[in-house]
Formats: structure tokens, sequence, C-alpha cells
């Protein structure tokens, strides 16, 4: 339910305000009415309200007055509707510096403030849904920097848009019919895997859904899904293990991954790192010893399985291999050292030499690229890795691994730092508001600019400036 607070010094029009309208068919509560812009100020900061209607004189503090200091504050972003029996332009013109969404004169036409109300309600659901899509971006950045990177920082600006949440993995992509079943969910493209995360308020309609629409899902793909989390708990990675240890395309006797790791992280990253460069002769030489290590038919068949799960992340083999359903048919019958041989000679070894040929040592500087795409286009509030790697036809995994690697930063932080220097220009040499300088530079939640702004200058914006002019 929407927030409103009335601002008014004459109680016989603030009880008119709340009688003109049938609030609650909105879905609008007014949590109270200050009698000036002082007493408002403090409850502000109590209630947070989404709408404020507010008179313009009043005694002690007038309602311009109000929301100048309001601007300053910064506490809050709420839709401003200002009434006045003042027709005075002037008024007007400052209102409409401190953001105001509508200017009334009284007497107050109930259908005018219908319309007003109307328009305004429109416009907060429109930007609560465009905060929860920049809330997926930011978080879909962080699970592909965590993952690719293994980074083990948590970051507190991460938040998911709502309480709970799962991985569903899968080698090949679920139909959008099937995706509408599973409730709200978002995908990660990490090279050949598809990640979608499904997340709902409450831990039972989650449960439902795996109960219901993702068991009839696992019948008709390959996929894994992870236990449920708590949107607090941003140890992503565990949630995706999970995914991967509880694929259902396993043979259904012996083999169970959760129970056998002979592929350990450090060889993974070995083999991962030869790949990258381009080494063929490393690659190859250190597979041979692992192999050669582990003697079974099933420490092969996990090992070359494992494998195919972290080459998958970084690369995009879709085309490759777009007879995917049909590898993993072949791979999980094999039972006897022919069948591994023939699959590993008719799959495995040319995926090897394509991603050798394709991701070289010799390739070109894509971080140089990435610096310039985010020069280009960092006021863009919707920048991602996703964006990014789209533009360059590379996996967002691997853009992030490569650019981290490169550079020594994540892509993440290069980005807050970059729009941060822009917005400190702009404090010291234009005269705009906070929320106009956030807009300008990508951010469209000024309380979210000021927190990053903070983190990275350990000064708010309005201390910057006042330090800086």
């Amino acid at each position: 339910m929407l927030r409103m607070l009335t601002v008014e010094d004459e109680p016989w029009i603030s009880k008119g305000i709340e009688k003109m309208l049938p609030w609650q068919q909105y879905n609008i509560q007014i949590v109270g009415n200050a009698r000036n812009g002082k007493i408002a100020l403090d409850l502000i900061k109590l209630y947070k309200p989404d709408i404020i209607i507010t008179d313009i004189r009043m005694p002690v503090m007038d309602g311009l007055s109000m929301l100048e200091q309001l601007n300053k504050e910064m506490t809050s972003y709420p839709k401003i509707i200002i009434i006045s029996g003042y027709n005075d332009f002037d008024y007007a013109k400052r209102a409409i510096k401190y953001g105001v969404s509508n200017y009334i004169l009284k007497p107050i036409d109930p259908e005018e403030l219908k319309t007003t109300i109307e328009n305004i309600k429109n416009q907060i659901e429109r930007e609560r849904q465009e905060r929860e899509n920049i809330s997926i971006i930011q978080l879909k950045n962080y699970i592909y920097e965590r993952i690719s990177n293994r980074e083990k920082h948590m970051d507190a600006d991460v938040v998911f848009p709502c309480k709970y949440y799962l991985f569903i993995f899968s080698l090949v992509p679920i139909s959008n019919e099937e995706l509408k079943n599973i409730g709200r969910n978002f995908l990660l493209r990490m090279g050949s895997q598809h990640i979608y995360v499904v997340y709902e308020d409450s831990s039972e309609a989650l449960i439902n859904i795996i109960k219901t629409n993702i068991k009839q899902l696992q019948k008709r793909y390959p996929c894994g899904v992870s236990q449920i989390h708590e949107g607090e708990d941003l140890s992503v990675e565990h949630a995706y293990k999970e995914a991967i240890q509880n694929l259902k395309y396993y043979r259904e006797d012996e083999k169970n991954v959760s129970n056998h790791v002979f592929l350990n992280i450090e060889d993974e990253s070995k083999l991962l790192l030869a790949l990258k460069q381009g080494e063929k002769r490393v690659f190859t030489q250190h597979l041979n010893e692992i192999l050669d290590n582990n003697q079974t038919l099933e420490a092969h068949w996990f090992i070359l399985f494992q494998l195919y799960i972290e080459i998958s992340k970084y690369f995009n083999i879709d085309n490759r291999l777009d007879q995917n359903k049909a590898w993993l048919q072949e791979f999980k019958s094999i039972s006897q050292w022919d069948d591994l041989y023939r699959w590993k000679a008719i799959f495995f070894d040319p995926l090897i030499d394509y991603i050798l040929y394709k991701w070289d040592k010799y390739s070109k500087d894509y971080s140089l690229q990435v610096k310039i795409f985010i020069e280009q286009n960092y006021h863009n509030s919707s920048l991602s890795l996703d964006m990014v790697a789209e533009y360059l036809e590379l996996s967002p995994s691997y853009l992030s691994w490569l650019f981290k690697k490169e550079t020594g930063i994540n892509f993440t932080s290069y980005i807050a730092k970059k729009r941060i220097e822009e917005a400190k220009k702009l404090l010291i040499q234009t005269q705009l508001n906070l929320y106009e300088i956030s807009k300008a530079v990508g951010f469209n939640d000024v309380k979210y600019f000021i927190k990053v702004f903070k983190k990275e200058v350990s000064l708010t914006p309005i201390q910057f400036r006042e330090l800086n002019t």
C-alpha cells in the first residue's frame, strides 16, 4: 500500500482531501497531516511517504522551504503535489526545481486531484518495476562475478527482489511457455549454461512450484534444481553447485556426482586457463595426467563431465553442439571403454579444437573495448555484463573473468567508479540537484547513488560539493 502525507495548516482543507477520494480503492493510506513544513520533515523521516500533498503558504516553514530542505537531506524522494490559492508562476517555477509532480490551485477540483493521483500511482508502479529491473541487473552482474571469478566478498548493495530463491541449471534453453509456469524468474547465460533464478516472497510458494511445475519441467528437460535459499544469503555459488549436482540426466545406477569429485578446483583452473590462453599442448598434457591418475571408467566419465560443465560456463558452444540433447543421451549411455573413446572422439575433442581456434591468446583486446563501451554507455542505468557481452559476442561469464584478469578490477566496480567520477564533475561544474545528477550518470535510485558515492569518496555528494565549490 502506498503511503501519503498531507501538509496543510488549514484543518478543514486537509479533512476535505481525506474525504475527497476513496483512497483505499487506490491502495493509498494517509499516514498523517502536518500543520507546517517543519513538522512535515519529521513525519517524512518517520513514515517515508510515497506521495506528499502540500500547501505553499504555511507558518513556521512554508511548503517550498520544506521541499528545499528535503532536497538537501535526501531522506526520501516522494511524489509531490503542491496546492495553492496563489496563481503565481514564480511559485510553480520554484516548485518544478524540486521535482514537483503537479501544481493544483485551490479550491481543489476532485476530478483534477483524481486524475493527478492516478497518474502518480501509475508512475510509482512503473518506477518500482524499473527499480526491480535494475536490481536484477546488479544481481546478475554479481552472480556472474561471484561464480566466474570465484570472488568471496559479499556485496551489501546487492539484494534479491524477493525473500527466497532457487537455481535451475540446464544445458539447453527452456521454452518461454514453460518458464511462464514457474513464476517470477530471470535467466543467466553462462556460456552454454542456462541458469534460471526463480524467486518468490515465501518459501511455501517456491515449494509448491517445485512440486508441480518444476517436477513436470524435469520430465522434458535435462535440468537440476537447487535447494531453496533465503534472499539475504548471497553465497550464490552454493545454489549453483546444488543445481549442477541435482541434474536429472545422470545414469540412474551407480553414478551420482554429489558423491564423486575427481576434478578439483586447482585442476579445473589450470585446464580452463590453458583453454583461455590457447595452449592446446598444456591442456592435453594436464588432462591426460589427471585421467592417468584415475583409472576407472567411472572416474573418466566424471572427469569429462565435470570438465564439460566448467567449459560450458565460459564458452558459447551452443552452435557447435546444437545437438546438445543427443550429446547428453550419448554421454549417459556410456557403459564401456569403447563407448567413452567413441564419444570423446566425436564430441569432446572437436569441441576443444573449436574453442582453441576461436578463443586463442592472440584474440582482440576485449578489455579495452569494454572500457570504450562503458565510456559511451555509463549513463544508461540498464548497462550490464549481458549487454556488453552481447555486443562483443562473448559469454558474460567469460567476459567477467577476462576483464578482472586484465584490469585487476571487476566489471561492476569499474562501472561504479566511472559513474562516481562523472558525478563528481557534475557536482562541481553544475547546479543540478542530486536527483538530476544521479539520473545523468546512470543511477535511477538516488538513495543508492548516495550510498555508492559515499562508499567511493567517503563523503556524501552534498559534502563533496560544499568542499569543492
